[in-house]
């Protein structure tokens, strides 16, 4: 779950710079913009969710008892 949410994460990033810095025109006409930054923000808090998530799912190592 961990590599799924970096996985999600970078295609954020790569899609937003790839877009941002005109490397190719990825929706097109300009009033679809918003549409594809909202999409790429779903994908990039989709990404940090499930990272937080498998980081709070690993259990703790049990304390040494003596």
């Amino acid at each position: 779950m961990l590599s799924g949410g970096v996985l999600l994460f970078i295609i954020a990033i790569l899609l937003g710079v790839v877009q941002h810095w005109s490397f190719y025109n990825i929706y097109g006409d300009r009033s679809n913009q918003w549409y594809f930054w909202a999409v790429v923000a779903i994908i990039g808090l989709i990404g940090i969710a499930l990272v937080i998530w498998a980081y709070m799912k690993k259990e703790k190592a049990p304390a040494a008892t003596t």
